[in-house]
């Protein structure tokens, strides 16, 4: 028997119900999918193995691919009863979007996409684009409703680089068409552009320290944007003990930040109506831009593919000698973190595209704060070490002395009674000596007690797989059914691990050791 779960592409619906027509509409409008019929929420098996039912149903679902969708779906649907008598309802992706109910038309209650593991009624502005994308339709070489235009923020940037603003030039670059109009590319890059990108930097309380908006011709909008974010993107110099070499760390390494500020402009989809943000939060920068990945997913960008929303703007922009290797600015700023634990996040929806850049200084800091308080614990613990070899120097006399005088009562033991007496005191003593150590044993067996069981799982896990790292570590926790975070699996092995466990190796290819103290 198959197992089944619901997914971003996978739906399981108990019977055949008129809402399974929404849920088809939603994977043709989305990246196809599969509706297994026959199957409960939680992936109990019904199925259907009653012969009459199964002809109902198909001619059911027959019916619908000819008079409930529009456009007619052919050859993007096909449905087949599979081993466990479930009905199996295989969507792909639509070329004719948007799909929508016949009877409902092209409007928010006909329209549905799929979100995640559910579906929902598309927007008004989704179905446009939807419409859009369906024809070819070009933000960029669509006609301005604005002509009168000026360009002297453009031109001075052309004589920056020595290109001569001519008329020629303004058609070949797209800024005009055939027919003389300024285009929506020409709009952006005009000096009337009404384009904004908003920059804000929060300090710990979510209180504003600086709050600015940059627009004007697009050209203008990236050189400022980049010189307020390289202002903002502290370096930190320290000096170390052993070699004297001067290190200096940036808080977001490489070209992380001016990849990610220029793939957010280039790449924005600038018939929404909405800004590209860019926050600086203590631990963190936060990106974002409207539009998701155009035609790929993030695991295409990773591969190479290229695709661009605007490939005449990205023209423009590598024409000025702004760009470089364009297309690699993800993969580049993912190989500027390699040497660093924390790594960047991209979240991807429909209509947007975020980019969280962890801050390296705020976390390299955060690291040394819990080094110095778990050197002030060692220092603590080895003053309890050092009392407690005090204490056993001690009683390793009192016993040194106990066999002595063990030696000279057996040379008297078979005349002397009362010697025996003296003897089962000094045995008497001697067990109180032995009621210490196990004290001091207890003792030890609290310090182990003092470590969390989350501590002491990780701590079997490290000793069971040599070497591993800490996103292996998370791995292995939710093997176990332990849903923890990678940041508090790092804090809970520098708080209360490194008596137990150490790194070893660089930061690129190292990971965590036992040092056999259980």
């Amino acid at each position: 028997m198959n197992e089944y779960h619901e997914d971003e592409r996978t739906e399981l619906k108990r019977e055949l119900i008129n809402d399974i027509k929404c849920e088809i509409v939603a994977f043709l409008n989305s990246d196809g999918g599969t509706i297994y019929v026959g199957v409960d929420d939680d992936g109990k098996v019904i199925g259907f193995d009653d012969y009459k039912i199964k002809d109902e149903m198909d001619l059911k679902i027959g019916n619908w691919m000819q008079d409930s969708f529009y456009p007619k779906p052919f050859g993007l649907i096909q449905y087949a009863f599979n081993n466990d008598n479930v009905l199996v309802v295989s969507v792909c992706k639509g070329t004719r979007k948007p799909y929508f109910l016949k009877d409902k038309g092209p409007k928010p209650s006909g329209v549905f996409i799929r979100v995640g593991r559910s579906k929902r009624k598309a927007t008004n502005e989704e179905i446009l684009h939807m419409i859009m994308e369906s024809h070819n339709y070009s933000y960029e070489d669509d006609i301005s409703n604005e002509q009168e235009l000026t360009f002297k923020e453009f031109e001075r940037t052309l004589d920056d680089n020595d290109i001569k603003p001519t008329s020629r030039l303004m058609n070949s670059l797209g800024l005009k068409n055939k027919h003389g109009l300024y285009t929506n590319l020409g709009y952006i890059m005009s000096d009337q552009s009404n384009i904004v990108v908003k920059l804000a930097e929060y300090d710990d309380n979510m209180n504003f320290k600086i709050k600015k908006s940059f627009g004007g011709s697009l050209v203008t909008i990236l050189k400022n944007v980049e010189e307020q974010a390289e202002r903002l993107n502290d370096l930190k110099i320290i000096i170390d003990g052993n070699t004297f070499k001067r290190i200096e760390t940036k808080s977001y390494p490489g070209a992380s930040i001016r990849e990610m500020i220029m793939n957010a402009i280039c790449h924005a989809d600038y018939f929404i109506h909405s800004n590209i943000k860019i926050e600086f939060f203590p631990d963190k920068v936060k990106i974002t831009s409207p539009g998701g990945i155009f035609n790929a997913s993030l695991e295409d960008i990773m591969n190479g593919v290229q695709t661009y929303r605007n490939p005449k703007l990205v023209h423009i922009f590598d024409k000025l000698g702004m760009i470089e290797n364009f297309g690699t600015g993800i993969p580049r700023t993912i190989y500027s973190y390699e040497d660093y634990d924390i790594q960047p996040e991209f979240k991807i929806t429909n209509n947007f595209f975020v980019v969280t850049l962890p801050n390296i200084n705020f976390y390299n800091e955060l690291d040394s704060g819990q080094v110095n308080t778990k050197n002030n614990a060692d220092g603590r613990l080895n003053g309890r070490i050092n009392a407690q070899n005090d204490a056993d120097d001690r009683l390793n006399g009192r016993i040194n002395a106990q066999n002595n005088a063990d030696g000279r009562i057996n040379d008297r033991i078979n005349a002397r009674n009362d010697a025996d007496s003296r003897l089962n005191g000094r045995i008497n003593v001697q067990n109180n000596a032995d009621g210490r150590i196990n004290d001091q044993n207890n003792m030890d067996d609290q310090f182990n007690e003092s470590i969390s069981e989350l501590g002491k799982e990780i701590v079997m896990i490290i000793m069971q797989n040599p070497g591993i790292r800490i996103p292996e570590i998370v791995i292995k926790l939710s093997e176990r059914d332990k849903i923890v975070s990678y940041s508090k699996i790092r804090n809970c092995i520098r708080r209360n691990l490194m008596d137990y466990v150490e790194r070893r190796g660089s930061k690129k290819s190292g990971g965590y050791y036992s040092k056999n103290k259980f």
